[in-house]
């Protein structure tokens, strides 16, 4: 039920307030004061939108660039209270913008600032979509039996199967058109398809496909071997090699000095060298002691022989003295004061000389022996002297031994201290060699160095090989895309072919379902109608209702006629109650808010008949709650509840009064 309309620079209205009453709603007033304003308002008020109107034909051209406002309360089938604000202004350019737009349902604001979103609440409410209100609840002006004989469209819309025969249309459509592809017949390019097309590119695309991996593979170990050609690792592995092979020369170098010395030295190992320094050491030292022990020997045996030579020299000395003294008649000793006795001179000159021979005889062994240990002092000392020349030689090799040994450490250091850097280096070169391969230079060298003229001619062959990989891998994806639209297309042919099969299945299955429903619905309605009809009138003249399912044209079964005939051709009194009665079965029907407005119904009708039409109007509050009619001045007041005077202001604005 409609509740309230504020209208705000709405067409002639600067500013009304008007409230409606369950029964009958009377909106009176000379022609052109605002009546039907009012009605386009609650109308506005709910979709926010009129028929055959533009908005910027609805704001107030009383007050410049005045703000239009539309709000509408009313109570919705479920029982709810509705409030509704619809609100813009002219632009500059005189376009209409909306500035609000808005809905209040018990109080509570919803978020709806699209206006699509509020319509669909808004027809939620009251039970009707915007066309079936249009259709069934707003009758404009001397557009009230125009439902006997309606338009298809608006019919379809009313009963809702509007949908159902756009969608079958719709669906028609959609078979024809999914039925060809491209001007061309689907069955058929599908065969095309799958027995001929997409078999050869498949075909085309997998020899392609091995051609583009052999170009690839080749090209990659082209590009990998000059990058590894001209890469500076490479550079620095053969130094390192270089440097490598140097040290082991310089070791085998050495190892072979190390073996001449040894050799030269009658040694097999350092060891025995050093074994060999011990060795003659001790033989020194023995000959050492032994030719200590010989010169103690020797000295002892020349100091008694020296001992014994000296007191034989003694004892001549003194015969020499006594006969010295015997020839110059000398007769005492100088020496001992003693007189001399020429024969005991004698006697003792003989016997000192006999001792002093004695004394030579003893000597004389003595010199051999000298002699003889002088003779083995000399080949001991020269035995020594041999083997201190023969021990520092040794030594002197011991030491080279050892720094050539400890050089060779130094250098197989050197070679460890290479290693690592030589193994990174290969396998960042992909090279599974051992870095202590004595040949690795030559291996290395080989594999990946390049002279330049080789260089330069694997350069031209990656040129034409990467142009040959380019053009075919240009080939291939032109190929593979092809393939893939071949395929693509296939599969929306296929579903195009499924989808048109379901459609044209639907399209038999909808045309029977809205044959059954329009069939259905519109028995019901006429049912319907016809049990209004009879409330609104005494008068029964009609048997049935029925509404042509294909034209929705309304015949009646009128006593004693034996067949049907069209409303449009009974009386203009029944004509008015049968369509009044059509639009309340259909209300009824489609459970939509019962409210019917009503704009002039009376024009065009006589006088002698105007009585009974008002008549009939106002009792369709018995089957509807809210009646809003529109009159001229003072018709039905009697039978409202709730009059509405319209009047034109002295500022040309149309003005509301209600009692």
């Amino acid at each position: 039920m409609i509740e309230e309309l504020v209208l705000e620079g709405f067409q002639g209205f600067k500013h009304a307030r008007i409230r409606f009453t369950q029964g009958l709603n009377l909106i009176t007033g000379r022609n052109s004061t605002g009546k039907t304003s009012i009605l386009e308002g609650i109308v506005y008020g709910l979709y926010g939108k009129l028929p055959d109107a533009a908005d910027s034909l609805l704001v107030s051209r009383l007050v410049p660039r005045a703000l239009m406002t539309v709000r509408l309360r009313f109570r919705g089938v479920d029982g709810r209270l509705y409030e509704t604000v619809f609100a813009g202004r002219l632009t500059s350019d005189g376009r209409f913008r909306s500035e609000k737009t808005g809905m209040i349902v018990d109080g509570k604001p919803l978020d709806v600032s699209r206006q699509e979103e509020l319509r669909r609440r808004v027809s939620k409410g009251i039970g009707l979509g915007y066309r079936r209100f249009l259709n069934t609840v707003y009758v404009r002006q001397g557009r009230l039996t125009d439902i006997l004989n309606p338009k298809r469209e608006d019919m379809d819309a009313v009963l809702g199967i509007n949908l159902l025969r756009e969608l079958t249309q719709q669906l028609e459509n959609a078979e024809k058109t999914l039925s060809k592809w491209e001007g061309r017949d689907v069955k058929t390019l599908i065969e095309q398809l799958e027995e001929r097309e997409i078999p050869d590119k498949e075909k085309a695309l997998k020899l392609l496909e091995e051609k583009v991996g052999n170009l690839k593979r080749e090209v990659e170990e082209l590009q990998e071997r000059i990058r590894k050609a001209e890469s500076p690792e490479l550079e620095k592995l053969l130094g390192l090699i270089g440097k490598r092979d140097e040290l082991l020369k310089s070791i085998n170098d050495e190892r072979v000095a190390v073996n001449t010395l040894l050799a030269g030295a009658g040694a097999e190992s350092p060891k025995q060298l050093r074994e060999d320094v011990k060795r003659l050491e001790a033989e020194v030292r023995d000959r050492s002691n032994l030719l200590g022990d010989l010169k103690n020997k020797r000295d002892r045996l020349s100091a008694r022989r020296t001992q014994l030579q000296t007191k034989a020299k003694q004892l001549v000395e003194e015969v020499k003295t006594h006969r010295e003294l015997l020839e110059k008649g000398v007769a005492t000793c100088p020496t001992c004061g003693q007189r001399i006795d020429r024969r005991l001179v004698e006697e003792l000159a003989n016997r000192k000389l006999r001792q002093a021979e004695e004394l030579e005889k003893e000597a004389k062994p003595l010199d051999e022996e000298l002699k003889r240990l002088d003779g083995q002092i000399e080949e001991v000392e020269k035995s020594i002297t041999d083997l201190n020349s023969k021990l520092k030689n040794v030594k002197n090799t011991v030491r080279d031994v050892e720094k050539r040994m400890e050089k060779l450490g130094k250098l197989y250091e050197d070679i460890e201290a290479l290693k690592p850097e030589i193994q990174r280096l290969l396998e960042e070169l992909q090279l599974e060699l051992d870095p202590m391969d004595p040949n690795l230079y030559v291996k290395v060298e080989s594999t990946l160095a390049m002279k330049p003229e080789d260089l330069r001619k694997a350069r031209r062959d990656l040129k034409s090989k990467l142009k040959r990989l380019r053009d075919s891998e240009k080939e291939l994806e032109k190929t593979a895309k092809e393939l893939e639209k071949c395929r693509e297309d296939l599969e929306n042919l296929r579903v195009r072919e499924k989808a048109s099969s379901l459609a044209d299945m639907l399209v038999s299955r909808l045309r029977e379902a809205v044959e059954e429903v329009r069939s259905l619905k519109l028995r019901d309605i006429a049912i319907r109608a016809r049990r209004i009809f009879d409330s609104l009138t005494d008068q029964r003249v009609y048997t049935a209702f029925h509404i042509d399912p294909d034209s929705y044209r309304v015949y009646v079964h009128q006593k004693g006629l034996y067949e049907k005939i069209p409303a449009t051709r009974v009386g203009g009194g029944h004509q008015t109650l049968i369509a009044l009665a059509l639009r309340l079965a259909i209300l009824e029907a489609v459970r939509g808010s019962k409210i019917l407005i009503l704009d002039e119904p009376t024009y065009g009708v006589d006088s002698e008949n105007l009585p009974q039409l008002i008549e009939s109007l106002a009792r369709t509050v018995e089957n509807v709650g809210q009646v809003i009619l529109v009159t001229h001045h003072g018709l039905g007041e009697e039978y409202a509840s709730n009059i509405i005077r319209v009047s034109i202001g002295d500022d040309g604005a149309s003005t509301v009064s209600q009692e």
